[in-house]
């Protein structure tokens, strides 16, 4: 092989590495991006879902207190939850519309939030129309505490679930960009060896050259 020739193979080669290795990584750098992006919707629902039941939590507060004192201003964040649920329900829905298991939890869900706060509204409005008793009555019937109860444990395996999820999709953003490390290390070798062997072939022509003048 001449001369000539084997400068165009160490070329080609540290060519056809460079390319390679710019394409890989860029491929690279978008699957970490994807996992991060997976990773961050994880905990979007699970941040949306304590946003759920603090809402929940904070409706029966407000309940409990006006039941207690019939003053109306504990009212104030059970009629905050009222309002913000709708959004709040929209929001959680949403965000796991890509898994039909999670979907039909959240829709139970739904169903037993609306009963729970439908069960708050008929107290309030026995309490405000003087039947405080009949309000009384209702709540030790413990038909609240049961629908918060259900609420809980679908809340729970919906969690477990993001959770298990979280874990394969952080594993995966590690796995990646640690092959993509070890892509930048070895290619770099690569490149750096065959221009070592492009400048070595170089600089012996020269050498011969430099001796036959």
């Amino acid at each position: 092989m001449t001369v000539q020739w084997r400068l165009w193979l160490g070329f080609g080669v540290t060519f056809i590495l460079l390319s390679a290795i710019t394409v890989i990584g860029h491929y690279q750098a978008k699957q970490i991006s994807v996992s991060e992006r997976w990773v961050a919707h994880t905990y979007e629902v699970l941040a949306a879902l304590e946003t759920m039941i603090s809402g929940l939590k904070d409706a029966e507060t407000g309940q409990r207190g006006y039941l207690l004192t019939s003053d109306e201003s504990y009212l104030e964040p059970y009629d905050s939850a009222l309002i913000n649920a709708p959004a709040r329900f929209h929001d959680l829905q949403k965000l796991i519309a890509d898994n039909p298991q999670q979907k039909k939890r959240v829709v139970q869900m739904g169903i037993l939030a609306n009963k729970k706060l439908t069960e708050l509204a008929e107290t309030i409005q026995l309490h405000q129309s003087g039947r405080a008793g009949a309000a009384l009555a209702l709540v030790r019937t413990d038909l609240g505490k049961q629908l918060m109860g259900e609420i809980r444990v679908l809340i729970k395996e919906i969690k477990t679930d993001e959770k298990i999820l979280l874990e394969k999709r952080q594993a995966l953003s590690t796995r990646t960009t640690h092959f993509s490390q070890w892509l930048v290390s070895v290619g770099s070798f690569l490149i750096l060896l065959a221009a070592a062997l492009v400048v070595y072939i170089t600089s012996k022509n020269i050498g011969k050259d430099h001796a036959q003048l």
